[in-house]
């Protein structure tokens, strides 16, 4: 998922746990400036879907951002931002044909960097967000479990982009935060990218409170 803050000034912190079908996630957001803001995320997913299939997945991103305001009555907002994460994946599977079982067990660690520009809505008690998030990762230390033969310190690089959906609804300080999205695979016959375009949703609760004119950077950047 994607941590799409949506600041209004300076001195605003956004804490942000959700839940779905990519795993939880915890959020964090400050806005430094007017313009300017430093967010972070984890994300944890452990799934079994059935017996001998695991997927294990976690991952940390840190970013810098900039917002502004497009229009004088301050509901249309940009947000821009970009960053980079490491994360490993553990992929644990099995796939029963006739006449035969065939089992799949690969790990691997990787570095991402992304950019994510959004386009939001603000009302009082509702933000709405359309983001794009571009992604490249690069593997390494890469072990096939069952195939010694496609062992491989790094791979080359996988590409993706994450068209995301937010919504954030509730008072002013506590809202719901819900979370949908595609990713969308442009290396789709790497040896570790998902071969299709698959969905993920998530719903949490998101915190916003502000720190003070002395807690952040002054300035109108």
């Amino acid at each position: 998922m994607a941590n799409v803050p949506l600041h209004d000034k300076a001195g605003d912190v956004q804490l942000s746990a959700n839940y779905g079908y990519s795993g939880g996630e915890l959020q964090l957001s400050g806005a430094l400036t007017n313009h300017l803001y430093l967010s972070a995320n984890g994300q944890f997913l452990r799934k079994k879907t059935k017996e001998d299939s695991l997927s294990l997945y976690r991952s940390f991103e840190i970013a810098v951002g900039y917002y502004s305001w497009l229009d004088k009555a301050k509901t249309v907002k940009l947000d821009l931002a970009a960053g980079y994460g490491p994360g490993d994946i553990d992929y644990r599977f099995l796939i029963e044909t006739i006449p035969m079982q065939l089992r799949f067990h690969v790990a691997s660690k990787y570095h991402k960097v992304f950019i994510q520009p959004s386009l939001g809505l603000n009302t009082e008690d509702t933000d709405f967000a359309i983001s794009l998030k571009g992604s490249v990762m690069y593997h390494y230390d890469f072990t096939d479990y069952y195939n010694p033969s496609q062992q491989h310190k790094a791979f080359s690089p996988i590409g993706y982009l994450e068209p995301i959906l937010t919504v954030k609804k509730g008072i002013k300080n506590i809202r719901l935060l819900v979370q949908a999205g595609l990713v969308w695979p442009l290396t789709p016959r790497h040896y570790l990218s998902r071969p299709i375009v698959f969905p993920y949703t998530g719903i949490g609760l998101q915190v916003k409170f502000g720190l003070g004119k002395k807690a952040v950077i002054n300035g109108e950047l």
